[in-house]
Order: structure tokens, then sequence, then C-alpha cells
């Protein structure tokens, strides 16, 4: 099987709104049928085979990728793909690179500034080790060996925190700029959710996260704080108040 991108039609901008008008049916359907008909345009094929890839697109420009990133789950290998604007299309990107891991990629995140000038490939493998990729210079910058079991998800808060779960149900909370020469370092470690941990995310405005786990409890943690707000079982929609799980001293102080 094989991964399909189309190219979407470039917006258009109109000097001066159009005037209102009607227009007859049959213009209508051609108008729909062209824009369709442009959508539909195969602009790069990737091979594909086993467990389905994660895609992540590198910007230059707000509006231009440069680059594609493959992360398949099932695999050790991360494939990084260019993508020229005058490719032709409908053939295979050109690779810009390939790189062996450790152990097979359980978990991806990307950061990258809206400029495009600070883009870092953040991977966690089946091992637990985190690894922070420069896409600049497509080179490993730093190997976070923490977790004890697979990281299974992984997210970034505004290149300032790091947050790794993994599937023995433990956050790890990153300050990416807190070590020696402005170098990650882990601030803490949460043991508040006893399943392994699905998803994380982060939003976009507070320093705030939230941790999915197997078994359907949320919890929510205040990055700067490293501290645990609270948590919610899905499964009734109650919340649960019993009193937080000690996070693990990390040689920093982890509340």
């Amino acid at each position: 099987e094989n991964i399909t991108l189309h190219r979407l039609p470039e917006a258009r901008m109109e000097e001066e709104p159009a005037a209102l008008g009607q227009i007859s049916e049959e213009a209508a359907q051609e108008e729909f049928d062209a824009s369709v008909a442009e959508i539909a345009k195969v602009a790069f094929v990737l091979p594909a085979s086993g467990a389905v890839p994660t895609l992540h697109w590198v910007f230059a420009t707000p509006m231009e990728a440069t680059s594609l990133l493959v992360v398949k789950p099932d695999s050790h290998v991360v494939a990084k793909y260019g993508l020229r604007a005058d490719a032709e299309d409908g053939g295979a990107p050109p690779l810009y690179a390939a790189w062996q891991m450790a152990a097979n990629v359980s978990a991806s995140c990307l950061l990258q500034d809206s400029d495009g000038t600070n883009s870092i490939l953040a991977l966690g493998l089946a091992s637990g080790t985190v690894l922070l990729w420069d896409l600049q210079i497509d080179m490993c910058r730093e190997v976070l060996k923490r977790h004890e079991k697979a990281v299974s998800a992984l997210a970034v808060h505004r290149h300032k925190y790091l947050i790794a779960g993994a599937a023995d149900g433990r956050v790890h909370i990153y300050d990416l700029a807190a070590g020696p020469n402005l170098s990650p370092q882990l601030i803490a470690v949460r043991s508040d959710l006893t399943a392994p941990v699905q998803d994380l995310a982060c939003l976009r405005d507070a320093a705030l996260a939230v941790a999915r786990d197997g078994k359907g409890i949320l919890a929510l943690y205040d990055l700067a704080r490293s501290a645990l707000l609270g948590r919610l079982a899905l499964g009734s929609g109650d919340r649960d108040d019993r009193a937080p799980a000690a996070a693990a001293s990390t040689g920093a102080d982890a509340v």
C-alpha cells in the first residue's frame, strides 16, 4: 500500500469583491468539478507497509512545507522526504535522510517555530529513551534515558516543556532550557496514573497538559509547578479527588 499526498489549490485573492450575480446550474457544476479535479491531483506517492505511520510536516514559512517526516510505530527507521514545489506530480519525493534508531519508535511529536528556524523532532522509543533530533542539521541533539517502560506518548508546550508518558503510567516533565547550556532537564516524574499513558496534549496559551491513560482517567497538570491539578474518570464523568500520588524525586523539587 502507498500513501498519497495531494496538493491543495492555492488561495485566490480578489483585488476587488466580485459583483453579485446569477450563475447557471451548469456553470456552477463546471466550477465545482474543476475545483475537485484540482484537489484530486496526486502530488507525491510514498511507499508504505505495515502499521499506519505518523506524518510530521516541517515548514519553512507558515504556508510552505519543505519536508515530511515519516515515523512508523513498528520500525526502527525515521525517514525525511523533501517536498519540492517544482517536483513532478505523482512521483516519489526525494529521500533526504533515514535514521536508524536503537529500538522501535513508539511515540513522536514535533517542536517547531512558526518561521521554521528551530525544528526539533522528539522521538520516544520502546526502550524508554527519548531522543531530541535537530532537523536543521539532521542529528540527535539530546538523549534522555529516564523511562523504565516504553514511551507511549509525547507532547510539547511552546518550546518550553516536553511531556513524556510511558507504558507504566508515569509522566515525565522536562524543562527544555533549564539545564547547563540551555539543555533539557527533567523537573518532575508524576505517578498519578496506573495504566499506560495513551494520549498527551498541551494547551496553547496556558502551561497546562492533559494525560489520558488506558483506563480512561484524565490527569491535568500545571507544568510550571509540576503539579497535579485534578483527575477525571471518563467512564463516569465524576472527578477523582483522592490525594495525588507523590512524585518521585528527580534531583529537582517535584510537587
